[in-house]
């Protein structure tokens, strides 16, 4: 897991590595330096190598891939099983009590969930195993 955080991370910066530094006022047009994936101009934990995807994308993503994944909740499939769903479809996500604020549920509301996806290879089913979620509005 952590070989495949690095190389994510890695891939993320490798085009800001690969471009010539420049000084100079024609270095930038915005004025400000390039963003790169983990500064804290993206907003994003420099330790996180987390994408953000929609469910589709993470249905397709590899085993141990870390996602980023924002719309909501639905409904309740198990213990601690849910079916989450964006624009682009829904994914089953594994979401342990301790994780939702105040440690109850809430459906249908907007969400912003970090985990990493977990094929289950003898169902041959994807879930996201979600490691924080944050309430959105």
């Amino acid at each position: 897991m952590k070989l495949a955080a690095a190389l994510i991370a890695l891939a993320a910066i490798s085009p800001v590595l690969a471009q010539p530094a420049s000084t100079g006022p024609a270095a930038s047009t915005s004025g400000a330096p390039p963003a790169v994936a983990g500064s804290p101009s993206t907003g994003a934990a420099a330790s996180s190598a987390a994408v953000a995807m929609t469910a589709a994308q993470a249905m397709q993503a590899k085993e141990d891939t870390e996602v980023t994944l924002e719309g909501t909740v639905v409904r309740k499939l198990g213990a601690d099983t849910y079916e989450f769903r964006d624009a682009s479809g829904t994914v089953v996500v594994e979401i342990d009590d301790d994780k939702w604020p105040n440690k109850k549920p809430t459906m249908n509301a907007r969400v912003r969930l970090h985990g990493e996806v977990d094929r289950k290879l003898i169902r041959r089913t994807v879930e996201v195993e979600v490691e924080r979620l944050e309430m959105l509005r």
